[in-house]
């Protein structure tokens, strides 16, 4: 593992998966992620590429062949070097090999650079396409942010609230893993467990470059990104902590699936030697600052 930190926030990273292992709020010595209770999700984060979410059935197709493909592609499973690092700042990178060319047929490198600014952190992927061919992907993050409970009750996560900063949003849901056709839901939302119960996951259209995390405690994460999803996951029985996590792509529709990767709803691309940067930040603020 490897750490920096600033003034305000101490941040430790995993090489195995590349993804936060823990982010304190030096302040308040407060841990704001989840503990990763493995009964419950073994995870603090993720990093998704090239995938976000599964394919149906376990695979795809590029130019008529075959690929089975985990669950969010390759990123989670890889060991990362690190690239480059300061006192507030890393950078993590994996790049392709002869292994992920038999999942994921395209040369790339896939770098994650993590940022501490006063009290914010923020994520940056960088993709370098180095096949001689246009490459297709999804990518996204999975942090586990930490939500608070009620004191009889752990798993009570009541009084927490997830706001868009819009009326509306329409949302898709996922259904055993997949796309169901969209729905509307209301623009700020209780993070009640009941909710994860009718969606176990919600997979919102952005509307809106901002989504609050409005704490029980008065605490505050604002998400900022041009992403043009927003998964919203949490297990809907345990747990003190809801994923928010900024998508640029979708998983497989479970009722129009399209095989062929180039063909799937809402793909990114990158020309040949092509560069892609995809980036979302967390804003932490205290409630004496609201």
């Amino acid at each position: 593992m490897r750490n920096i930190k600033n003034e305000f926030l101490s941040l430790t990273v995993e090489l195995d998966g590349g993804a936060m292992w823990s982010l304190v709020d030096l302040e308040d010595n407060e841990e704001l992620l989840f503990d990763g209770d493995a009964s419950i999700w073994d995870k603090h984060d993720a990093v998704l590429f090239p995938f976000v979410g599964r394919q149906k059935d376990g695979y795809y197709e590029h130019k008529g062949t075959r690929y089975d493909v985990k669950i969010h592609g390759l990123a989670p499973y890889q060991k990362y070097e690190v690239k480059a690092q300061t006192e507030n700042s890393i950078t993590l990178g994996f790049s392709s090999n002869s292994e992920t060319l038999k999942v994921y047929p395209f040369a790339f490198d896939f770098l994650i650079t993590y940022t501490l600014v006063g009290k914010s952190l923020t994520v940056k992927y960088t993709i370098v396409n180095k096949s001689d061919e246009e490459m297709f992907f999804y990518v996204g993050g999975h942090p586990a942010l930490k939500v608070d409970t009620a004191k009889d009750n752990n798993d009570d996560t009541s009084g927490n609230y997830l706001d868009f900063c819009t009326e509306n949003n329409t949302t898709y849901t996922l259904c055993n893993n997949f796309i169901m056709p969209p729905e509307n839901i209301e623009g700020c939302i209780e993070l009640k467990k009941d909710v994860f119960t009718k969606y176990p996951s919600l997979v919102l259209d952005r509307r809106n470059d901002t989504t609050v995390l409005r704490r029980k405690n008065g605490k505050s994460v604002k998400i900022k990104s041009s992403s043009p999803i927003i998964c919203v996951w949490a297990d809907d029985k345990r747990g003190a902590f809801v994923a928010v996590e900024c998508w640029w792509g979708l998983p497989d529709y479970w009722l129009d699936t399209k095989r062929e990767l180039k063909d799937k709803h809402m793909i990114n691309s990158l020309k040949a030697n092509q560069v892609g940067e995809y980036e979302y930040k967390l804003e932490f603020i205290n409630k004496q600052e609201i």
